[in-house]
């Protein structure tokens, strides 16, 4: 154990809190301790006879439980079946009515067949994984001093294996948000006359004020933000209203502000709540049926940049590289993305006699799905926007 004499040290930040003496630098070299991973048989021990191995006097289960911040796309599960099938039925067109051309010797037909013209998508992709914990039976015993210590650390390894079904789960979602987000860059580059799929925030921006902003220019201009949330607003707006612009796919759909999934990154959230220095916007938009903060698309990087937490870099499913930063905002068909977790289930193995030890295996079965036939918006702000790499 070791001891630091700190009088000095506590008189001079007593000074300093108090307004005796001016801030300076405290020097905390050595009095704030960091941790062993390990005791060593040289320095832990006590500070009188020092021959004596310092005790544990208290333990810390440092296990806490963690709850993903789901989003809107759990669906209802299945248990029996395969594929996740979903129909569409197209509107149906206008003919002419004709009560007001008959003709002498002429008869209507009414019996001629107008069917629906129906399509159908079927998913059938699985997913799966599972986890697998070794729990022991003695072999432990002499790390505790009763069975009541070790038990607590046994149902802090049950805690760490409920949060890493947790983040996995997470990260599918998040991975499923980015697929959709990727294969609509990737659409709006290769089809940039067909349909509205991708919303180049500066570009229009600068179009329709005649402005020259650049990317970190807009991260701290008001006048951007009013921009953003007025054309925020306004895509939602649209996409209540029939329309075959907003999907890849050609079909005619509109989504109800009740489906609306509305997706913000934190960092436009908390630029808007800045530069504006008003609360409206935010309050409209966590008033919303479906709205979502998002922290990050794919990850924060190592250093949990803006850079990073704005950007998705990935191979979509259907195969294009994507990677592009500044993704601030999605709008999307609550149908649009959607995960299923299939029969989440806990097994374990027999008993080991002669190891003395029991295998549990937690076992996930997961559907995912990206419907590119539903409506979704993407919103960038970049320099670069919407580029795939070729």
């Amino acid at each position: 154990m070791k001891v630091n004499n700190i009088q000095d040290f506590v008189n001079g930040v007593v000074q300093q809190a108090i307004g005796e003496t001016a801030i300076t630098t405290a020097d905390n070299t050595g009095l704030i301790s960091l941790g062993n991973t390990v005791l060593s048989s040289e320095t832990n021990k006590d500070a009188f006879i020092k021959s004596l191995v310092d005790r544990i006097g208290k333990t810390i289960q440092s296990s806490r439980k963690y709850t993903r911040a789901q989003k809107r796309m759990i669906r209802d599960t299945f248990e029996y079946g395969a594929i996740l099938q979903k129909i569409y039925t197209e509107p149906y067109k206008a003919i002419k009515n004709p009560k007001y051309d008959l003709q002498d010797g002429q008869s209507v037909d009414q019996y001629i067949v107008t069917k629906p013209s129906s399509k159908q998508k079927l998913f059938d992709e699985v997913n799966n994984f599972e986890i697998r914990a070794t729990i022991w039976d003695t072999q432990l015993q002499s790390a505790f001093t009763s069975w009541e210590a070790m038990g607590a650390y046994i149902d802090s390894v049950f805690t760490a294996i409920e949060n890493t079904v947790e983040i996995e789960l997470e990260q599918c979602e998040n991975m499923a948000i980015s697929n959709f987000i990727g294969e609509k860059l990737a659409y709006a580059k290769t089809n940039p006359e067909t349909g509205a799929h991708v919303v180049n925030c500066l570009q229009a921006y600068n179009a329709e004020t005649s402005a020259s902003l650049t990317a970190a220019q807009a991260w701290t201009s008001p006048e951007f933000w009013k921009w953003f949330g007025k054309t925020f607003r306004l895509t939602q707006k649209y996409l209540e209203k029939m329309s075959v612009k907003y999907n890849t796919e050609g079909y005619t759909r509109h989504t109800p502000i009740e489906y609306q999934v509305a997706m913000l990154h934190s960092q436009a959230i908390e630029a808007i709540d800045v530069y504006l220095q008003s609360d409206t916007f935010h309050n409209e938009f966590t008033a919303l049926p479906n709205g979502e903060e998002v922290l990050y698309w794919q990850g924060t990087g190592d250093k949990a940049a803006l850079a990073d937490a704005t950007t998705i870099d990935i191979t979509t499913s259907s195969g294009t590289a994507v990677k592009q930063d500044g993704v601030i905002g999605l709008i999307v068909d609550i149908e649009a993305i959607g995960m299923m977790v299939n029969k989440p289930r806990i097994t374990t193995s027999p008993y080991n006699a002669d190891g003395e030890y029991t295998n549990y295996f937690y076992k996930q079965e997961l559907r995912y799905y990206n419907d590119l036939s539903e409506n979704g918006i993407v919103f960038v702000l970049s320099d670069t926007p919407y580029t795939t790499q070729e």
